[in-house]
C-alpha cells in the first residue's frame, strides 16, 4: 500500500541515466525559472505604495518615479549578471563566485543569504498568491494560512514528482499571466486615455511619455494604473491589482482570470526557490558545510531531501508570520541583494585577474552592479530593520556559523576515521546479554541465535513481578539450563534502568569487552497491532544509541508462519 501510494504521489523511480532527459526546452524553462521575477510585480506596486502612505496620499505620485528607479535597478542587475550565468553554467551562483574569488567566508555569507532568501520566496509568493484568492472571494479570508499550507503542500509534491513534470504544468499559466496583465494594462490605458476616464490634465503629457516605458514592464503598468485609478492599499486587504481590475473590467469574467492567474503564478513562483534552494544544498552538503543527506538525489532525480526541508521551512514562516504579505516582504529583500553584491564583486575580481579579452568592460559591468546593489542593501536594512529585517540580519551570522561547526564536524570525522598507521587492535572479549521478558517461541529462537555468537552468553530477566518470574526460572531449566539465567531486582517497576545498570557492571569486569545486547521481539500480523504492545525493545535501543562497545541486535520473530500452519 505504502509503494502504491509513493508512486501515486510522486511518479515511477528514474534511472540516473535519464538524468539529461530531465533538463528542460527554453519554452518550459522559461515560465519555471521566471515565475518569481515575473509574480513579483502583483505585490510590488502595493508595497510601493503603503510606504508611501505613511506621508499621506499626496506622496503616491512618486509612485512611478520610484517604479523607474527599481526597474533601473533591475536592468543593471540583469546586465551584470548575465556575465556570471556564462562564467558559472554549472549553477551555485553567488556562493561559487564569491567563494572562489572572494574566499570562503564571503562565499558562505552569500549562500546563507541564498538560502534565507529561497526559504522568503516560497512564504511571500504563496502568502501573495492567497491574498489574491481572498481579494476576489472575501469568504476565504478567514482560512488563508490553510490555503497558503496547502499550497505549500502542493508544490512540494509536484517538485518531488521531478522537474520535467513541474515544467509541463508551470507552463500554461505563466505564459496566460503574461497575456492577461498585458491586457489588464493595455485596457486600462485604453480606458484612461481613449474614453476619458477623468485624467489631471496637466499630467497627460508626461504619463504619455511613461506609456512607452510601461507598456514594455509590467511593473512600470501597475504602478501607473494604480497612480491613474488613484489605488489606495488596504493592509491585509484587497490588493491592488484586485483593486485595479475591478476599476477596469468591473467584477465579471476577465476580473476572475486576472484575479485566478495572479494567484496561480504567486503560488507556482515558488518554484524558482524550489529548483534552486536543493541545488544550493547539494553544493554546500558537497562542501562539506551542510548535512550529506542533501546531496542525495530521490527516485524522481531530484534533491528530495532539500524540496522537503525548504516545504517545512517556508511552511513554518507562513505559520510564523499568519500569512501575512505585508509581515514577510521587510525580511525578503535583504538577503537577495547582500548574494548579488558579493556574486558581481566576485566577478571583479575574476575579471580582473584572468584579464581576458574585453575584461575591462566586464569588470566595470560588475562593479557597477556590485555598487548599486550593495547601496540598496544598505538601504533597505536601514529603512526596514525595525519593520523585521533585523531577523534576517540576525539570521545570517548564525547561519554560518551552522556552516562551520558542520563543516568541522565533518573534517574530525575523516580524519578520526582514516586507516593510515593504523593497527588492528586484538579481538576484545564477547560477551552476549540476552533479554528475557517471558518464555515464548520467539525468545526460543532468538535463544538459538545467541548461542551460536559465543561461549560467554548471560540470559538476564528485570523482576517486576515475583510470581512471574519464579515461572520462568522453572521454564528456563527445561528450555536453556546450560545458559546462566541472571534476574534483576526492580522494586520501582523500571525496566530499562537495571539492565543499563547491569551493562555498565559487565564492562567494569573486563579491560576489553565488546557486549552483544539481544532484543528478541515478534512482530505482529497487522501494522495496527503494534499499538497493542509494549515498545520496550524500541526505547532500550534508544537508551543503548550512544554507548560505547555495546551492540544491540533485534532477533524478530514473525508469528503468522505459525498461525497459518
Amino acid at each position: 500500500m505504502i509503494r502504491f501510494l509513493r508512486r501515486l504521489f510522486f511518479g515511477i523511480p528514474l534511472a540516473t541515466r535519464t538524468l539529461i532527459h530531465q533538463r528542460l526546452a527554453p519554452i518550459l524553462a522559461f515560465p519555471v525559472f521566471a515565475s518569481d521575477a515575473l509574480s513579483s510585480v502583483a505585490y510590488s506596486t502595493e508595497e510601493i505604495l503603503l510606504i508611501l502612505l505613511v506621508a499621506g496620499t499626496q506622496a503616491f505620485t512618486y509612485s512611478v518615479p520610484i517604479t523607474l528607479g527599481v526597474v533601473a535597478l533591475l536592468a543593471t542587475v540583469v546586465i551584470s549578471y548575465q556575465q556570471t550565468v556564462h562564467a558559472y553554467p554549472g549553477g551555485g551562483g553567488a556562493y561559487t563566485v564569491a567563494k572562489e574569488n572572494l574566499g570562503t567566508p564571503w562565499g558562505l555569507l552569500a549562500a546563507a543569504a541564498l538560502l534565507v532568501d529561497y526559504v522568503l520566496t516560497v512564504a511571500v509568493s504563496i502568502a501573495a498568491g492567497t491574498a489574491a484568492i481572498t481579494s476576489a472571494f472575501e469568504v476565504l479570508a478567514p482560512y488563508s494560512l490553510a490555503i497558503s499550507l496547502g499550497s505549500v503542500a502542493i508544490l512540494t509534491v509536484v517538485n518531488l514528482r521531478g522537474v520535467r513534470e513541474s515544467g509541463l504544468t508551470f507552463a500554461f499559466p505563466a505564459y496566460l499571466f503574461l497575456a492577461a496583465f498585458y491586457t489588464l494594462i493595455a485596457v486600462g490605458l485604453w480606458r484612461h486615455f481613449i474614453m476619458g476616464i477623468p485624467p489631471e490634465s496637466r499630467k497627460a503629457a508626461k504619463t504619455l511619455t511613461l506609456l512607452g516605458v510601461g507598456l514594455g514592464s509590467i511593473f512600470l503598468g501597475i504602478t501607473l494604473l494604480a497612480h491613474i485609478y488613484r489605488v489606495v492599499p488596504i493592509p491585509e486587504g484587497e490588493t491592488v491589482v484586485s483593486q485595479i481590475a475591478r476599476a477596469t473590467f468591473g467584477t465579471n469574467w476577465m476580473y476572475y482570470l486576472i484575479q485566478g492567474v495572479t494567484a496561480v503564478i504567486l503560488i507556482l513562483a515558488s518554484n524558482t526557490a524550489f529548483a534552486d534552494f536543493p541545488r544550493l544544498s547539494s553544493i554546500l552538503a558537497r562542501d562539506g558545510f551542510l548535512p550529506r543527506q542533501l546531496t542525495h538525489l530521490g527516485d524522481r532525480l531530484v534533491f528530495a531531501n532539500g524540496i522537503i526541508l525548504l516545504g517545512l521551512l517556508s511552511g513554518w514562516l507562513l505559520v510564523v508570520f499568519r500569512s501575512s504579505t505585508h509581515a514577510l516582504i521587510p525580511l525578503y529583500t535583504v538577503g537577495v541583494f547582500i548574494s548579488f553584491t558579493l556574486s558581481q564583486s566576485g566577478m571583479v575580481v575574476r575579471l580582473a585577474t584572468r584579464k581576458d579579452r574585453g575584461w575591462l568592460v566586464g569588470a566595470f559591468r560588475s562593479a557597477f552592479g556590485a555598487f548599486a546593489t550593495g547601496v540598496a542593501a544598505l538601504v533597505v536594512s536601514a529603512a526596514k530593520f525595525s519593520h523585521g529585517a533585523w531577523i534576517t540580519i540576525m539570521l545570517l551570522p548564525l547561519i554560518m556559523f551552522a556552516f562551520y561547526n558542520i563543516r568541522g564536524h565533518y573534517l574530525e570525522l575523516g580524519k578520526a576515521l582514516r586507516i593510515d598507521d593504523y593497527k588492528l587492535p586484538l579481538p576484545p572479549h564477547h560477551t552476549v546479554v540476552f533479554l528475557v521478558p517471558s518464555l515464548h517461541r520467539g525468545v526460543i529462537e532468538a535463544l538459538t541465535y545467541a548461542r551460536g555468537l559465543g561461549s560467554d552468553v548471560r540470559a538476564l530477566h528485570v523482576e517486576t513481578d515475583p510470581f512471574q518470574t519464579q515461572n520462568l526460572i522453572e521454564q528456563w531449566e527445561n528450555w536453556a539450563e546450560d545458559i546462566p539465567l541472571v534476574i534483576l531486582e526492580s522494586p520501582y517497576r523500571s525496566v530499562i534502568g537495571p539492565i543499563l545498570d547491569y551493562l555498565e557492571v559487565v564492562k567494569e569486569d573486563r579491560e576489553k569487552v565488546r557486549i552483544t545486547v539481544i532484543i528478541p521481539e515478534f512482530v505482529p500480523r497487522g501494522w495496527w497491532q503494534h499499538i497493542l504492545h509494549n515498545q520496550t525493545g524500541l526505547l532500550l535501543k534508544l537508551a543503548l544509541l550512544f554507548r560505547e562497545d555495546i551492540v544491540v541486535t533485534n532477533v524478530r520473530y514473525h508469528p503468522t508462519d505459525q498461525f497459518e500452519a
